[in-house]
Protein backbone atom coordinates (compact mmCIF):
# COMPACT_ATOMS: atom_id res chain seq x y z
CA UNK A 1 0.00 0.00 0.00
CA UNK A 2 1.46 3.48 -0.86
CA UNK A 3 2.13 6.20 2.04
CA UNK A 4 -0.43 8.32 -0.25
CA UNK A 5 -3.22 5.64 -0.14
CA UNK A 6 -2.69 4.78 3.57
CA UNK A 7 -3.39 7.90 4.14
CA UNK A 8 -6.56 7.99 2.17
CA UNK A 9 -5.60 10.19 -0.68
CA UNK A 10 -5.14 9.40 -4.42
CA UNK A 11 -1.58 8.74 -5.08
CA UNK A 12 -1.38 10.79 -7.91
CA UNK A 13 -2.05 14.63 -7.74
CA UNK A 14 -4.63 16.39 -9.84
CA UNK A 15 -4.96 18.38 -12.43
CA UNK A 16 -5.10 21.29 -9.79
CA UNK A 17 -2.97 20.02 -6.97
CA UNK A 18 -2.87 17.38 -4.59
CA UNK A 19 -6.33 15.42 -4.66
CA UNK A 20 -8.46 15.14 -1.82
CA UNK A 21 -9.07 12.25 0.76
CA UNK A 22 -10.65 9.41 -1.16
CA UNK A 23 -13.66 9.90 1.31
CA UNK A 24 -14.75 13.32 0.60
CA UNK A 25 -16.93 12.04 -2.38
CA UNK A 26 -18.63 9.46 -0.45
CA UNK A 27 -19.03 11.94 2.52
CA UNK A 28 -20.61 14.20 0.33
CA UNK A 29 -23.10 11.50 -0.83
CA UNK A 30 -23.71 10.89 2.58
CA UNK A 31 -24.54 14.41 3.33
CA UNK A 32 -26.64 15.03 0.54
CA UNK A 33 -28.69 11.61 0.83
CA UNK A 34 -29.84 12.73 4.59
CA UNK A 35 -30.91 16.39 3.25
CA UNK A 36 -32.95 14.49 0.50
CA UNK A 37 -34.11 12.04 3.19
CA UNK A 38 -35.01 14.55 5.79
CA UNK A 39 -38.69 15.48 4.53
CA UNK A 40 -39.69 12.03 2.22
CA UNK A 41 -41.35 9.09 3.63
CA UNK A 42 -39.40 6.78 1.31
CA UNK A 43 -36.01 7.28 1.75
CA UNK A 44 -33.38 7.44 -0.78
CA UNK A 45 -30.87 4.10 -0.24
CA UNK A 46 -27.29 5.09 1.04
CA UNK A 47 -24.86 5.87 -2.72
CA UNK A 48 -20.71 5.99 -2.77
CA UNK A 49 -18.98 7.36 -5.59
CA UNK A 50 -18.01 3.42 -6.33
CA UNK A 51 -21.99 1.98 -6.43
CA UNK A 52 -22.74 5.61 -8.88
CA UNK A 53 -19.72 4.20 -11.24
CA UNK A 54 -20.87 1.02 -11.19
CA UNK A 55 -24.33 2.06 -12.30
CA UNK A 56 -23.21 4.16 -15.11
CA UNK A 57 -21.21 0.80 -16.12
CA UNK A 58 -24.52 -1.06 -15.57
CA UNK A 59 -26.64 1.12 -17.43
CA UNK A 60 -24.78 1.90 -20.16
CA UNK A 61 -24.33 -1.91 -21.42
CA UNK A 62 -27.11 -3.10 -20.12
CA UNK A 63 -29.75 -0.40 -21.24
CA UNK A 64 -28.70 1.66 -23.39
CA UNK A 65 -26.37 -0.99 -25.29
CA UNK A 66 -23.27 1.44 -25.50
CA UNK A 67 -20.46 -0.32 -26.58
CA UNK A 68 -17.41 -1.67 -24.30
CA UNK A 69 -14.54 0.61 -25.94
CA UNK A 70 -17.05 3.71 -25.45
CA UNK A 71 -17.42 2.92 -21.72
CA UNK A 72 -14.13 2.00 -20.98
CA UNK A 73 -13.54 5.74 -22.28
CA UNK A 74 -15.85 7.48 -20.19
CA UNK A 75 -14.61 5.48 -17.07
CA UNK A 76 -11.16 6.37 -17.81
CA UNK A 77 -9.75 3.12 -18.02
CA UNK A 78 -6.69 2.37 -19.31
CA UNK A 79 -7.62 -0.26 -21.47
CA UNK A 80 -10.78 -1.75 -22.58
CA UNK A 81 -9.88 -5.05 -21.07
CA UNK A 82 -10.33 -3.58 -17.99
CA UNK A 83 -14.13 -2.83 -18.92
CA UNK A 84 -14.98 -6.14 -20.09
CA UNK A 85 -13.15 -8.20 -17.27
CA UNK A 86 -15.23 -6.39 -14.96
CA UNK A 87 -18.84 -5.76 -16.69
CA UNK A 88 -18.53 -7.63 -19.77
CA UNK A 89 -21.47 -9.48 -18.38
CA UNK A 90 -23.29 -6.76 -18.59
CA UNK A 91 -23.09 -6.63 -22.25
CA UNK A 92 -26.04 -8.23 -24.56
CA UNK A 93 -24.50 -11.50 -25.20
CA UNK A 94 -26.80 -11.62 -28.31
CA UNK A 95 -24.76 -13.59 -31.20
CA UNK A 96 -27.57 -14.12 -33.10
CA UNK A 97 -27.82 -10.71 -34.66
CA UNK A 98 -24.62 -10.45 -35.16
CA UNK A 99 -24.13 -14.30 -37.03
CA UNK A 100 -27.08 -12.86 -39.00
CA UNK A 101 -25.35 -10.07 -40.09
CA UNK A 102 -21.78 -11.30 -41.03
CA UNK A 103 -24.14 -14.10 -43.03
CA UNK A 104 -25.91 -11.69 -44.43
CA UNK A 105 -22.76 -9.96 -46.02
CA UNK A 106 -20.75 -13.37 -46.73
CA UNK A 107 -23.86 -14.61 -48.86
CA UNK A 108 -25.57 -11.49 -50.15
CA UNK A 109 -27.69 -13.95 -52.65
CA UNK A 110 -29.48 -15.37 -50.11
CA UNK A 111 -30.85 -12.09 -48.96
CA UNK A 112 -32.30 -11.61 -52.56
CA UNK A 113 -34.70 -14.98 -52.94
Amino acid sequence: MTAARARGCSPAPGPTGPRSPSSTPNQALTHAVARANADRDEQVPRLTAHALRHTFAAISLSEANADILSVSRAMGHARPSITLDRYGHLAPAGLGPLMAKIDDLVNPMREAS
